[in-house]
């Protein structure tokens, strides 16, 4: 049971492959990836999400199920900084579906499968490497949460994917995850650290194709106060009355209806 990205030069493609065993014996599974990494126009990302690509540190949280888009807006951002910036990029990811091409920056990007232990090892490797920026491809456990609040609290950039359906599923994810005497750290340390989680809903427009709905969320002093208090759910009202482009999901979804770009029954 592995995962792995794979390259043939005759595709116009990158795959990426999950190979297990079922019922009827070994069997694959290939999500079809592009070779380019998909620009923040194409992707619909506002300027807001864009200067996400600009910090110099803290924590960004890409969020959604999967197959919702996290994986792409990633490499978008990093794409960005990559173009932008004269720093060191180390991506740790179960598979590498976009390459990051050449740029301003000195990449790395490490492949692991779905171990966990392999995972933790890496982020502990690239954290002595001293990177600038780092790209985890998904936190699955308390220990990868830790690793990537140390990280941020010691001043590198942290983008990071969870599988989580909406904000409040987010961060009592991510606290809910400790033993209960360690949840006040952690909760302080989201709000020391966290810049910005951003939500991915997945939609078919009726052109074709299909567009993400990206609730965003930009911490501001207000929100820290909830987070280390443990007020998740005054939150999304702390996020309407803010600005710095925050959007729940609600707004999100209401915003590509009235613009037409999808259908009110999707």
């Amino acid at each position: 049971d592995t995962e792995f990205s794979h390259l043939e030069s005759a595709l116009a493609c990158r795959l990426r492959v999950s190979l297990f065993h079922d019922s009827t014996g070994p069997s694959i599974a290939l999500r079809v990836i592009p070779k380019e990494v998909p620009g923040a126009d194409t992707l619909g990302l506002g300027e807001a999400v864009r200067r996400l690509a600009s910090l110099n540190k803290g924590l960004v949280l890409l969020t959604g199920p999967m197959g919702s888009g996290k994986s792409t807006t990633l490499a978008c951002l990093l794409e960005i900084a990559n173009r932008a910036r004269k720093d060191f990029i180390i991506g740790v990811h179960d598979a590498v579906e976009f390459e990051l091409g050449m740029g301003c920056c000195l990449a790395r990007q490490r492949e692991v499968g779905r171990d966990p232990e392999r995972q933790r090892q890496a982020l502990r490797s690239a954290l002595r490497q001293a990177p600038d920026i780092l790209a985890i491809d998904e936190v699955r456990d308390p220990e990868t949460i830790d690793l990537a609040l140390q990280a941020a609290h010691a001043g590198h950039v942290v983008f990071a994917t969870l599988q989580t359906a909406s904000l409040l599923d987010t961060l009592t994810c991510l606290v809910d995850a400790f033993p209960l005497e360690r949840q006040p750290w952690i909760r302080t340390r989201l709000a020391d650290c966290l810049k910005a989680i951003v939500g991915h809903t997945l939609l078919r427009k009726p052109t074709g194709g299909r567009v993400a709905a990206l609730e965003t969320l930009f911490t501001t002093p207000a929100i820290a106060a909830h987070l280390r208090e443990g007020r998740f759910a005054e939150v999304p009202a702390a996020m309407k009355d803010g600005r710095y482009g925050q959007e729940t999901h609600n707004q999100a979804l209401v915003s590509l209806i009235q613009r037409g770009i999808v259908e009110p029954m999707e």
